[in-house]
């Protein structure tokens, strides 16, 4: 399915991968976009020396926070593209995997989530 978060998708796991490293990969990633994006990523001094552009306490979980979010819409836009070719209902152990993310966003509750899509081959990462 083409992704159209805006987002490369990274390349293709190494069989054997456990999903939870495949999950956390691609927030990793998601998140690295973003750091690049609004300039956070580390930046080097007329020295020569590597400095962190901007250091705000409260934005590291915020853009972990982001980044698990974009993973998780990414994951909803192909389920509803699949579901749109096939017409096949959602499961009602996705919804609640979904439900489950939603109130509590955690790389442990979109593992779940990540895992029915896997479990379809919908995964591309």
């Amino acid at each position: 399915m083409p992704n159209n978060s805006g987002f490369s998708a990274d390349p293709a796991p190494t069989p054997g991968t456990p999903l939870v490293e495949r999950v956390r990969n691609r927030v990793q990633h998601v998140r690295g976009r973003l750091d690049r994006r609004e300039g956070l990523g580390l930046r080097r001094s007329e020295a020569g020396e590597a400095v962190v552009a901007r250091t705000d306490s409260s934005t590291p979980w915020s853009r972990e926070l982001r980044a698990l979010r974009i993973v998780f819409r990414e994951m909803g836009r192909t389920h509803r593209q699949y579901r749109r070719l096939t017409h096949s209902p959602i499961s009602m152990d996705l919804r609640s995997a979904a439900i489950a993310f939603r109130q509590e966003p955690s790389l442990m509750s979109l593992v779940p989530v990540a895992s029915f899509l896997d479990e379809m081959r919908l995964l591309k990462w």
